[in-house]
């Protein structure tokens, strides 16, 4: 089965843990939100904690109390090779300091099966 590992533990955010799971709790408390009604989607950063983890701590406070939630769509660039449309990881699990994901196919969301993109 196929595992994505997480290659910038350690370097954009803590590889251990406690440290990662305690920065997270941190940005959380310091993210004051009221919200009034509940996003259909979430746009937030992803580059090196120290640099957006707060921004994107407001994002996901805003869903924090919704456990209705089972599944997320992540999309984002390709930092190593150009391509002209979308791509997918193959099923499997992507493996974090937290623990391990599972990635779902692209077969497990019609939507995007049915895609012209």
């Amino acid at each position: 089965m196929y595992l994505k590992t997480s290659n910038f533990a350690g370097v954009f955010y803590p590889s251990e843990p406690k440290e990662l799971s305690l920065l997270i709790n941190k940005f959380l408390l310091q993210a004051k939100i009221k919200i009034s009604r509940f996003p259909k989607a979430l746009i937030v950063p992803h580059a090196g904690y120290d640099f957006s983890g707060l921004v994107a701590a407001y994002g996901f406070k805003s869903i924090q109390s919704h456990s209705e939630i089972k599944k997320a769509i992540l999309l984002g660039p390709s930092h190593n090779f150009y391509f002209s449309n979308f791509c997918s990881l193959p099923k499997g699990f992507w493996e974090t300091p937290l623990g391990k994901v599972e990635i779902l196919s692209k077969d497990d969301f019609p939507a995007i099966k049915t895609s012209s993109l």
